[in-house]
């Protein structure tokens, strides 16, 4: 489970079935057959840039994965990363599919 108390609040859990999403008021499942990809979006403002984590749906909605924040250029980042993949190869295994992270600027 990935948890954060920063700007993205809530918590996303991988099960068998899908990637559960909790947020401070409503819960929700997305199927891991439901998920067409999962990406890297870089955000920026005031306080700098960093990545958030989503996945986009076969219907086209895009889901973020809250407790999940990269830095744009910090050390710590790399658990994001590490995080963001153990997504990817989740979904891979229970999909079949080989789709790399998307990641947009």
């Amino acid at each position: 489970m990935f948890t954060s108390f920063l700007p993205v609040f809530g918590s996303t859990l991988l099960t068998a079935t899908g990637v559960d999403l909790q947020l401070v008021w409503r819960r929700g499942h997305v199927p891991w057959s439901e998920i067409a990809a999962v990406e890297a979006q870089r955000r920026s403002g005031r306080g700098g840039a960093w990545y958030v984590a989503r996945l986009r749906t076969t219907s086209g909605k895009r889901h973020i994965l809250r407790g999940m924040l990269g830095a744009s250029s910090d050390v710590a980042s790399n658990s994001f990363w590490a995080d963001l993949e153990l997504v990817r190869s989740e979904w891979e295994r229970a999909t079949g599919r080989t789709e790399p992270v998307q990641k947009f600027e």
